[in-house]
């Protein structure tokens, strides 16, 4: 349908952002998940980007909720608010005609009870159709995989809170594993090791940049380390603080939480048939989502699989494109038959024989 009379909108709900992308618009919404609720009457107060101000300001008469968890729905009743606020602020003034398709990005472990309650929450926005697409599936299609091929091709999403790897062929999913380390674990180590060794408590921004700057690469041989200076606050005197954090400090740091992802990795590549298994050794995997960023990952990975590993050119963005991508161009055949199935999605289906 033209756009003009009813628009698509594609959602990717991230723990740590929304993005919400309109079709002939782009991303339009990038905003954390975020609500602000008075605590004595329960009426909402903000949402998004506006409730974070308010969450800087450490209002003691304000409750903040987070509804969503990697992308499920915690409550119903706040998750509904949260999205069609954000919706909403998508959509802008402009009339429509006819209301609008979503397609939201969903991890490949959703259960029947998350199934419902996500699609409860979709239509109390107001929309026609709800199409939900696993995230490995998302971010291949925004990545220009050819999913829908013979040859099978490998992802590997580290989102905020989770890590979804899958192999893809024919359209569907062909084995897939999902685990609970994300960037946000490899952020929690990052500042326990320096609360333990230096005493020296740090925000969690900080922590996310000293992630990103100096790296998780182990630095031997030829690779030069890396140094920097975070600041916090001391947990003896109660006085501002700093410490010098370098490369094989997070290297150690990060060691648990990287371990979780790479027998993530090593898990997905087991569940996969070996006739498949061909395809994906000259090709390797393909990295998306914002944990991808951290320095030194797709080495990391390379080492313990012996694949190649590349990063996406958008890595963060990819999974809400190829939600987008996967509403525009979707058959009309699948769209009535497969309406947003994660099982049934594209003209592929789930193998029998896949573990649940």
């Amino acid at each position: 349908m033209n756009p003009v009379f009813s628009p698509d909108i594609a959602i990717d709900l991230g723990s740590r952002s929304v993005r919400v992308h309109v079709r002939g618009r782009g991303k339009v919404l990038t905003q954390p998940p975020l609500l602000a609720v008075c605590a004595r009457t329960g009426r909402m107060l903000a949402a998004g980007d506006s409730a974070a101000e308010m969450r800087k300001r450490a209002l003691p008469w304000v409750r903040f909720e987070q509804p969503f968890q990697a992308g499920i729905p915690i409550d119903t009743e706040p998750a509904s608010r949260l999205l069609r606020r954000l919706v909403r602020s998508a959509q802008g003034r402009r009339p429509y005609l006819v209301k609008p398709r979503l397609a939201v990005a969903v991890p490949t472990t959703l259960t029947d009870v998350q199934e419902r309650a996500l699609r409860e929450v979709l239509y109390s926005v107001g929309t026609r159709q709800a199409h939900l697409v696993p995230t490995p599936m998302a971010a291949a299609l925004g990545a220009d995989l050819p999913v829908d091929g013979a040859h099978a091709t490998m992802v590997v999403d580290v989102g905020a809170t989770a890590t979804s790897v899958a192999v893809l062929a024919w359209g569907g999913l062909i084995c897939a594993h999902h685990s609970l380390a994300g960037g946000d674990a490899l952020s929690r180590a990052i500042a326990a090791l320096i609360r333990h060794r230096d005493g020296l408590l740090i925000a969690e921004q900080t922590a996310e940049e000293a992630k990103l700057q100096v790296g998780a690469v182990d630095p031997r041989g030829r690779q030069r380390t890396r140094r920097m200076v975070v600041h916090g606050r001391n947990l003896r005197t109660g006085l501002p603080g700093a410490t010098v954090l370098s490369s094989a400090d997070v290297a150690r740091a990060v060691a648990g939480p990287l371990g979780e992802i790479i027998r993530s990795v090593r898990a997905a590549l087991a569940l996969c048939p070996p006739e498949l298994s061909a395809d994906i050794i000259p090709t390797g995997m393909l990295l998306t989502g914002g944990g991808a960023r951290l320095k030194g990952l797709p080495a990391v990975l390379r080492d313990a699989t012996g694949l190649p590993v590349r990063l996406a050119p958008d890595a963060e963005d990819a999974v809400i494109t190829g939600v987008a991508r996967y509403l525009a161009t979707l058959p009309p055949s699948v769209r009535r038959f497969y309406a947003g199935s994660p099982r049934l999605v594209w003209p592929g289906s789930r193998p029998s024989w896949l573990p649940a």
